[in-house]
């Protein structure tokens, strides 16, 4: 089980059990694991703190990620904010990623391609989609 937090979302907790359930919760849900942690193991939790700007109709957050007490670095995240559809937006993320930050510093698009694989194109994108992705990049660099 993996517990992830974002501070544009403080009263939420996103629990990933078994690699393909993703549940929202509230800060409740973390006092309730802890009482019954015999049952379940919380793996690590990792919690991004930082900033959301809106420029336009995207929102940027970027922030840092702690991993319990230890910094792993930067994360930044774009959302926009005119539609929920992956195939609406998809298009324009990435054209507005290149024109916000050089193609040196980030990595490719890996993430967002496995979850186009795994639905259908139409689903409407949520903050649970959120914490699936962030926690496959965190696995797939071995941070968490």
């Amino acid at each position: 089980m993996y517990l992830l937090s974002f501070s544009s979302k403080p009263n939420y907790v996103y629990s990933i059990i078994d690699e393909k359930i993703v549940m929202e919760a509230d800060n409740a849900f973390v006092e309730l694991i802890a009482k019954i942690k015999n049952i379940w193991t919380v793996r690590q939790i990792a919690k991004i703190d930082g900033y959301n700007f809106e420029i336009g109709d995207y929102n940027v957050r970027y922030g840092n990620l702690n991993v319990g007490s230890h910094s792993k670095g930067l994360i930044v995240e774009v959302e926009h904010t005119k539609s929920t559809s992956v195939t609406e937006s998809s298009d324009l993320l990435i054209e507005f990623i290149d024109y916000l930050i050089p193609k040196e510093l980030y990595k490719n698009y890996k993430l967002e391609l496995k979850l186009k694989e795994r639905a259908n194109y139409n689903f409407t994108f949520t903050s649970r989609h959120t914490a699936y992705q962030y926690i496959n990049l965190l696995r797939s660099e071995k941070i968490l």
